[in-house]
């Protein structure tokens, strides 16, 4: 991974910078994939698609800025949040008309940063609230009526405890790819076991 100047995004609410990380090239060595669909690449790290000013305390996606400038030096800043930062923003962007793509990218964002919370921690955090827990299962219920892909239903509703219905997408999908095969059976494999905890996957 070679880390160029850092990108300094402009907040569309208030017009503060921001500086971010920007690469001028990486790889995918030692990357991890998750059930969710997260991958985590060391040395291809991604920028949040949501970020948080740190002028205004407002949140944005990637998607609305419109202005970006060169930063001086590199900086490693994801914009990665936290799961009350995702909280935070998706009670932000409830009420405003997103593009479908953008409400799918703001969704996973979220999705994930309850599951860095919770489960991706060497030692994850103690039991979320019970409004932390109903803010995710809505979340994911939002997730269900976007996703196209049967593998990632399946796994969306295993997480939400459904697992005959995820037992059933699984049952009669039919795999292109032996990867895909390989996912549907990791995934099963959790059904069966009634654990809804997202999980590593090894796919090689």
């Amino acid at each position: 991974m070679i880390p160029n100047k850092a990108k300094i995004l402009i907040c569309p609410q208030c017009g503060g910078g921001k500086e971010v990380l920007s690469l001028i090239s990486g790889n995918t060595i030692g990357m991890e994939v998750w059930s969710d669909n997260k991958q985590i690449a060391p040395m291809l790290p991604r920028l949040s698609y949501v970020q948080h000013c740190p002028h205004c305390g407002h949140y944005y996606l990637l998607s609305q800025v419109k202005e970006e400038r060169d930063g001086t030096k590199p900086s490693f800043n994801q914009g990665t949040l936290t799961w009350n930062e995702a909280e935070e923003a998706l009670a932000e962007f409830e009420d405003r008309k997103l593009k479908k793509r953008d409400e799918l990218d703001l969704r996973l964002t979220v999705l994930w940063a309850f599951n860095d919370q919770y489960y991706r921690k060497e030692q994850g955090d103690a039991t979320p609230t019970a409004e932390g827990v109903a803010t995710h299962r809505n979340n994911m219920e939002k997730l269900l009526q976007m996703i196209p892909d049967p593998l990632f239903k399946a796994e969306i509703l295993r997480e939400l405890g459904r697992y005959d219905q995820a037992r059933d997408i699984l049952k009669n999908f039919n795999p292109s790819q032996l990867f895909q095969q390989k996912i549907s059976d990791a995934i099963l494999d959790k059904v069966e076991a009634n654990d809804s905890a997202p999980f590593k996957l090894n796919i090689e």
